[in-house]
């Protein structure tokens, strides 16, 4: 029997939890991964399917490049809806040789305000996050798997004993190992009460 809802404050898989989580990379580390850009001319592309980390990758970046490059990096997501583009386009252009501009979901792009960025921001530099190969060179590609998700789960305060691998396993198999919907279907399952808080975050009985 389901126990009581949990409210969005408590949940574990709040956004802003799942949020904070850190990038983890597969391969290399940071200074590695900064020389590879650097040997790119500050433009490459993050490829990789939906819910494998390239947000997060983008989102950290931002403050991995001042520090390891000494340059100024600035994330930006291209918007769903098709309206409001034109506007980040023209922030992006405006930004474009003073910063390394981070752009995210950047196969939303028009056509002719992908073809401007491309020229513009030769001065400072462009790493996009796509979902496949888009004319600038593969910089990194983001992967996902079942360690992967346990590892963020096991962060996020749950032991094995509370959630263990063999069920982390399914849920990754079901989401064809997007860990954006598996984390969400989680956290629904924890807000409907299906899913018991770790022990560490249970109110006392």
């Amino acid at each position: 029997m389901a126990s009581h809802p949990v409210p969005a404050r408590l949940n574990p898989f709040a956004v802003d939890r799942v949020t904070a989580l850190p990038f983890r990379l597969t391969a290399g580390d940071w200074p590695a991964l900064m020389t590879r850009l650097q040997d790119l001319n500050y433009r490459g592309a993050v490829v990789g399917p939906q819910g494998s980390g390239k947000t997060t990758l983008l989102e950290q970046l931002e403050r991995e490049i001042p520090i390891h490059l000494g340059r100024a990096a600035w994330y930006v997501r291209m918007p769903h809806q098709p309206s409001q583009r034109a506007a980040v386009v023209d922030a992006v252009l405006a930004r474009a040789g003073r910063a390394i501009v981070l752009l995210d979901s950047a196969e939303k792009t028009p056509w002719r305000g992908w073809n401007a960025i491309l020229r513009k921001s030769r001065a400072g530099g462009l790493v996009v996050a796509v979902h496949r190969r888009c004319g600038l060179p593969v910089w990194l590609r983001t992967t996902t798997n079942p360690q992967l998700l346990t590892s963020l789960i096991r962060e996020l305060g749950y032991t094995s004993d509370e959630l263990p691998q063999d069920a982390i396993q399914a849920v990754f198999r079901h989401y064809r190992g997007n860990l954006r919907e598996a984390l969400r279907f989680l956290y629904d399952q924890v807000a409907h009460g299906n899913l018991p808080l770790p022990g560490f975050a249970r109110p006392p009985q």
